[in-house]
């Protein structure tokens, strides 16, 4: 069987398995090297299509450093992390509209012009739908290791080196607050966040706040 490797950022091969367990060998390539073959719909790491190089010769064990991993989803396609993100950020769109409707008519110049009890009920509520929808997400990722839009999309964030669903900690640690934390800093984090979505386009689609994470968005096994 022959099999295609990503190095160095291209196309390398065709390899067969002796070759590969050589390049394996010599630190050339790690489990989480991307590989695709015939038949398979896209690129998985090395550790998920062929667990058995990364074995030692009597224990039968992923080698140290590489957790076993499962090969029974592939990446997200680009159109449903798309679909998904857009589909999280609808509800913060509505009501951010609706606040800058809300203070828009009011635009309280003084005291006496200060929103009355209807708009500060409309400001209140907008703020109770907001920490509610940041609960129910936190919710999901704990639960399923997806948002909202995730879950309807049938695609899920899994740990990149076993392969299984990612905890919390990488979920909502590491890719949402630390991703935000720098995404916050003056300046920088604008131009941050571009090259975080740009980080999309290669071939592991993996983002910058994934790279973080050690995670990786995959389709869910069955849906």
């Amino acid at each position: 069987m022959n099999y295609y490797i990503a190095l160095n950022g291209s196309q390398a091969g065709p390899f067969i398995e002796s070759q590969i367990r050589e390049k394996i060998a010599s630190g050339e390539i790690t489990g989480e090297t991307l590989v695709w073959k015939e038949g398979m719909a896209d690129w998985l790491p090395l550790g998920a299509v062929l667990p058995s190089l990364l074995a030692g010769p009597s224990t039968g064990n992923p080698a140290p450093g590489v957790p076993p991993v499962s090969g029974d989803w592939v990446l997200a396609s680009l159109g449903s992390r798309f679909l998904a993100a857009v589909i999280d950020g609808i509800p913060i769109l509505l009501i951010a509209v609706a606040f800058a409707v809300v203070m828009g008519v009011s635009r309280a110049d003084k005291f006496e012009d200060l929103p009355g009890p209807a708009q500060l009920a409309v400001i209140g509520g907008g703020l109770g739908a907001l920490v509610l929808l940041g609960v129910v997400q936190m919710y999901m990722l704990v639960k399923f290791s997806q948002t909202i839009g995730k879950r309807l999309c049938k695609i899920r964030i899994y740990d990149f080196k076993t392969g299984v669903p990612a905890d919390w900690i990488h979920t909502i640690i590491l890719r949402i607050l630390a991703n935000a934390a720098i995404g916050s800093i003056p300046c920088l984090g604008g131009l941050y966040s571009l090259v975080d979505i740009g980080f999309i386009f290669r071939s592991d689609r993996r983002c910058i706040h994934d790279l973080i994470a050690g995670t990786v968005v995959g389709t869910v096994p069955g849906e």
